[in-house]
């Protein structure tokens, strides 16, 4: 893009809209989740059960991979 637009200032338009895309999607995408939660005490009772396994720990990428119900749930969100 860097190559084909010589003015900065839209140049730096591009590249905000680009960065401004990903953080709208993921906002969206979190408050559909928290709101479907809500609206489905059951599933927030299984997901707080699958996430009480780690023990008030932090969760990582391989504990997150091995989480199968929060795939399901994000994937649904």
């Amino acid at each position: 893009m860097a190559k084909d637009i010589k003015d900065p200032v839209q140049l730096r338009d591009h590249a905000m809209s680009i960065l401004t895309a990903g953080r709208d999607t993921t906002a969206e995408t979190l408050s559909g989740i928290i709101n479907m939660l809500l609206k489905h005490p059951n599933v927030l009772a299984l997901l707080r059960q699958e996430m009480a396994q780690l023990n008030g720990g932090t969760p990582t990428s391989a504990t997150i991979k091995e989480m199968s119900y929060l795939r399901k749930v994000i994937n649904e969100g």
